[in-house]
């Protein structure tokens, strides 16, 4: 009896000892807001407008929208696919903007740019899409 009784008190400290180190163990209202923010990268000003650091391009109809964009380098790029009919899957010699298949309605791909240059985005499903990004300073 006095095994299982120290066992469990060491149990019980070793438990605490952990929510001590890692104390959103006991968190009982998660901001998931925040979460998400800090996973997709949002970022906002403190009058809750969005920081221009992330582009949105479009896909729909089969070409892309707008077909030239320019960026600044390490600032995000985001294609997202609005086309309910067709799936976006992109090739592109720059690899964070390829796809590693199909992407459906509402998904999209976001990467950040990090070098100057110019990069080209085609649709293997719609090779007459393409995408001009120009990244510089």
């Amino acid at each position: 009896m006095k095994k299982i009784l120290l066992l469990c008190g060491i149990f019980a400290l070793g438990f605490f000892v952990h929510a001590l180190v890692f104390p959103d163990l006991f968190s009982r209202t998660p901001n998931l807001e925040s979460d998400k923010a800090k996973l997709l990268g949002d970022k906002t000003t403190a009058s809750n407008e969005p920081i221009k650091s992330l582009t949105i391009v479009t896909f729909k109809n089969n070409s892309f929208h707008p077909s030239k964009v320019w960026i600044k380098k390490g600032y995000y790029i985001g294609i997202r696919n609005d086309d309910e009919n067709s799936q976006m899957w992109l090739i592109s010699t720059e690899k964070t903007l390829t796809t590693p298949r199909g992407y459906a309605f509402g998904e999209q791909q976001r990467a950040i740019l990090p070098n100057d240059g110019t990069y080209e985005v085609f649709n293997k499903n719609a090779p007459e899409a393409s995408l001009v990004i120009a990244v510089g300073e």
